[in-house]
C-alpha cells in the first residue's frame, strides 16, 4: 500500500446512498532527488481496487526501474480474513490474518477509509469536478514552508472517496490520481478469493491461561 490510512480529519456528509461496489484504478507518481539518483526516473506505480460490501481486493504493480526490480502486492479481504500476497522476484510470500470481529462487520465505507483515504485532510479550500464527480478540495500544511498536501474528495458518491492527492515536501513530491472509476458495477466473487499457493500462514497468537 502506498499511502497511510485510517481516520478523516473532518466530517464529510454523504449526499447520496452509499454505493454497493467500487472499482478504481489509481496511478501514483513520486519524485525525489534520492529516487532520481538511483533510477533517473520518477517512481510510478499502479493500484487497482475492487470493493463490495466489506470485501476488498487491492493490487499494486511497480515496474522495474534501473536497478530496482519489479514487484507486485495483493491484498484480499473475503469478509473473514485478510490475505497479503507479495512478489519481488525471485521471492514470493502469502500471509493470512483472521480479522477481528469488529472488522468482519465493516462495510464499503470503512474499507474506503482504511485503504484509500489519507490519514488527514485538513481544511476545505475549494471545489472542482473530477471524472464527472463533484469534489471538495482539502489542504493540509506541514511544519515546513513547502510541506503542503491537497486532496480532492468526491462528495456525490454516498461515501467520501479521494480522487486526487498531491503531496509536496522540500525534497520530494507525490501525485496520486484515480484514472478510472466504476460505481455499482457487478463484480465477480472470485476476485475476493486468495491465491491457492500458500507458502506460509500467520495466525493471530492467543495467550494460554
Amino acid at each position: 500500500m502506498l499511502f497511510p490510512i485510517i481516520a478523516l480529519a473532518v466530517t464529510l456528509a454523504p449526499a447520496a446512498a452509499p454505493p454497493t461496489s467500487l472499482h478504481l484504478v489509481t496511478r501514483t507518481v513520486r519524485d525525489s532527488a534520492f529516487w532520481r539518483s538511483q533510477t533517473n526516473k520518477p517512481f510510478v506505480a499502479t493500484t487497482e481496487t475492487w470493493i463490495q460490501g466489506g470485501k476488498l481486493r487491492q493490487q499494486d504493480k511497480v515496474p522495474a526501474v534501473g536497478r530496482v526490480p519489479a514487484s507486485d502486492s495483493l491484498r484480499i479481504i473475503d469478509g473473514r480474513r485478510l490475505a497479503v500476497f507479495a512478489t519481488r522476484q525471485p521471492q514470493k510470500s502469502l500471509v493470512t490474518h483472521t480479522l477481528p470481529e469488529q472488522s468482519r462487520q465493516a462495510g464499503l465505507a470503512q474499507r474506503v477509509r482504511e485503504y484509500l483515504m489519507p490519514k488527514a485532510l485538513g481544511k476545505r479550500v475549494g471545489s472542482a469536478r473530477l471524472l464527472g464527480h463533484r469534489t471538495g478540495i482539502f489542504e493540509l500544511r506541514g511544519p515546513g514552508r513547502l510541506d503542503i498536501s491537497r486532496t480532492w474528495v468526491a462528495e456525490d458518491l454516498g461515501v467520501p472517496l479521494p480522487l486526487r492527492v498531491e503531496r509536496n515536501e522540500a525534497d520530494s513530491s507525490t501525485l496520486r490520481e484515480v484514472t478510472r472509476l466504476d460505481v455499482n458495477q457487478p463484480l465477480r466473487q472470485d476476485l475476493f478469493q486468495a491465491p491457492r499457493e500458500q507458502p506460509r500462514t500467520r495466525r493471530s497468537r492467543t495467550r494460554r491461561r
